[in-house]
């Protein structure tokens, strides 16, 4: 079995030291629609009604997890449950806009980790090529306001400092593309850490809420 980790940390720039200033890539996301990636593909929105994220589902349809799968998904540290509202890291990786992975360590969540781990052992030639990432807690745009949002990444590949990525302030989905295929080869680890620079602070909370961080690319069609 391939496994396929990829750790979020959330740490201060500059705090690891790994990697040369003038190797690491820098990538800003690009904003898109929430209208291209929630509802029915046989029932596209092309009068651009409200969507009701409650009952649409992202990615619909076949998309690049047809052959792709996420076997593991945890965190550090997650906000406690407050009612019937959770905060786990499933939150975010489960195609579902209106939950968030929230953090729970103090401040802005300085430090802690979220890690994806895919177990591929039936193709090398599956590879991500564009980050998809709802910033903030997208419930309502009441709460993604009073929560914090994600603004600055570091991302390291199997610990090399790889790329510096920019996130919008913004509510609906944005986009990253990076700009060569991360391949997952058949039967070996990729380990890629993300770490938190800076955060968008929110109006209310000092936590930093992510809802849907998932991922693109190739080798399914």
């Amino acid at each position: 079995m391939l496994r396929f980790l990829v750790t979020f940390s959330l740490l201060l720039l500059g705090s690891t030291g790994r990697g040369s200033a003038q190797d690491v890539l820098h990538l800003q996301a690009r904003a898109d629609s929430d209208y291209n990636f929630f509802g029915e593909i046989d029932n596209l929105n092309f009068n651009r009604e409200p969507i009701d994220f409650a009952t649409a589902e992202f990615l619909p349809g076949c998309s690049w997890y047809c052959g792709a799968h996420v076997d593991t998904l945890f965190a550090s540290s997650h906000l406690a449950a407050q009612g019937v509202n959770t905060y786990s890291p499933a939150h975010a990786h489960d195609f579902d806009a209106t939950t968030a992975w929230v953090e729970g360590a103090a401040g802005h969540g300085i430090g802690t980790t979220l890690t994806y781990e895919f177990l591929i052992d039936f193709t090398d030639q599956l590879g991500i090529t564009t980050l998809l990432i709802a910033n903030g807690y997208k419930k309502s745009e009441a709460l993604w306001a009073a929560n914090g949002r994600i603004k600055t990444l570091n991302l390291y590949l199997n610990g090399e400092h790889y790329a510096v990525l920019s996130l919008l302030d913004a509510y609906e989905i944005q986009t990253l593309e990076l700009p060569a295929p991360l391949m997952l080869p058949r039967n070996e680890r990729l380990v890629l850490t993300f770490e938190i620079v800076a955060v968008y602070p929110g109006d209310r909370y000092e936590d930093t809420a992510l809802s849907l961080l998932m991922f693109s690319g190739i080798g399914v069609h």
